[in-house]
């Protein structure tokens, strides 16, 4: 179980995967906590740590070209169907993929939502 995609509360998590999450945050990687609310994973500053929950390090972005086979394939199917977003890098904003548009291995995408 990688420490960036954890479905479990963190009371719920063995102590080892615990301990990851207190070093990644003690070497600067940012920790996100889960706002059921919204639905929506948040940047945490300073976590509480609460064991009711839900905490994760902060997935890094990867470019077409860092993609697994398997995740290319992913975006390739949603492509088809228009269904995915590229990250205009100068403004951070996500962009709709023009439907037949060429993929290109610098860019980032994702699946729309």
């Amino acid at each position: 179980m990688s420490i960036e995609y954890i479905n479990f509360k963190f009371g719920e998590l063995p102590r080892g995967k615990q301990v990851e999450l207190f070093e990644a945050r003690l070497d600067g990687e940012v920790i996100q906590c889960f706002c059921y609310s919204k639905g929506v994973w948040l940047d945490i500053k300073n976590p509480a740590w609460l064991g009711c929950a839900q905490y994760r390090v902060k997935p890094k972005l990867k470019t077409f070209g860092e993609l697994t086979k398997e995740e290319q394939k992913e975006l390739l199917y949603e492509s088809h169907y228009g269904r995915i977003e590229y990250l205009r890098t100068l403004t951070g904003e996500w962009l709709l993929k023009e439907r037949g548009s060429k993929i290109n291995d610098n860019s980032i995408y994702r699946a729309r939502k």
